[in-house]
């Protein structure tokens, strides 16, 4: 016959207790402690986070011997940057200028990178140096050889509101009869367009703003024939990949009180001028302006061709 399962269990206790207590009176030997649990192996410490890899020294390669012929390229450049996430990506680097001389040996290439900015959009002569324009910072600055090292002054380093601060394009003429070059800059994205005068301590002029604009390119001439330099100016629209940037050209005369007077040349209202020139092409004294109008599409289909005026 079975006993029902509590029973069972209260027997199996009692005769436990029974072994653990004799009648003779006689200690039993005590029952070996358990062993003791093994200790935890302790964690392994947690690696601090890396710390972010400092960024690469510009290149600032020495100039030797000459002068030279020379051609001097501005550029943007990418780099390859470690993202969020650890994979590494493409992401602008510093602004870039290639300098390539014509020496006796043949044509020598020189590098010059500025990490404040991340494209040079323009970069000439400049008195015993260079001059140069970047964007993303937008810095106005002149650099000088010197005993085998670079030098730079800034100049102009402007904010404008804003998504973008660029100085894009630039001209260099006496555009006020002082018997000295001033530099009439084209900016982007307030539509600012500034003259500098350099033996003024570099004073900025602006002669023009207008809000959401990109400047694209700046000419000076002559076109009345009076001797007086006009400039002229290619604002637009910001870019945008899947459609037109409605633009126009403009034009500035200084008056004779010393203020801008700004004219509209011509605007055909959906597209922007993509290049314009201003010279004196038939030796009649004055410059012309020629216009190239980017052509206009309607749903995937060319309706206007490129035009030159």
């Amino acid at each position: 016959m079975y006993l029902p399962i509590q029973k069972i269990a209260l027997a199996a206790g009692l005769l436990a207790f029974a072994a653990c207590t004799s009648d003779s009176g006689k200690n039993e030997a005590p029952t070996a402690p358990a062993a003791a649990a093994k200790p935890r192996a302790a964690a392994a410490p947690v690696a601090p986070p890396k710390a972010p890899e400092a960024p690469a020294e510009p290149r600032r390669e020495a100039l030797s011997g000459g002068p030279y012929p020379t051609l001097v390229l501005s550029q943007a450049q990418f780099v390859d940057k470690k993202g969020p996430d650890g994979r590494m990506m493409p992401a602008p680097g510093p602004a870039k200028l290639t300098i390539v001389r014509q020496t006796p040996e043949g044509w020598q290439t020189t590098i010059l990178e500025d990490p404040e900015s991340n494209v040079f959009h323009k970069a000439t002569a400049f008195g015993d140096g260079l001059l140069t324009i970047g964007g993303n910072k937008a810095m106005l600055k002149t650099w000088k050889m010197e005993n085998g090292a670079w030098t730079e002054e800034m100049h102009w380093n402007p904010t404008f509101g804003g998504r973008f601060n660029r100085l894009r394009d630039y001209e260099q003429g006496d555009v006020d009869n002082d018997g000295k070059d001033e530099i009439v800059i084209a900016t982007h994205d307030q539509g600012v367009i500034a003259i500098i005068h350099p033996d003024e301590d570099w004073r900025v002029e602006q002669i023009d703003a207008l809000p959401n604009t990109f400047v694209h390119e700046i000419e000076l001439g002559d076109v009345d024939g009076d001797g007086d330099l006009e400039a002229f100016a290619t604002p637009s629209k910001p870019n945008k990949l899947d459609q037109h940037q409605p633009g126009e050209v403009t034009g500035y005369r200084r008056s004779a009180d010393g203020t801008w007077v700004k004219e509209v040349v011509d605007a055909p209202g959906d597209t922007h001028a993509k290049e314009i020139l201003v010279a004196d092409t038939d030796g009649d004294g004055k410059a012309e302006v020629f216009i190239v109008w980017e052509g206009a599409m309607d749903k995937g289909k060319l309706v206007r061709e490129v035009t030159i005026k």
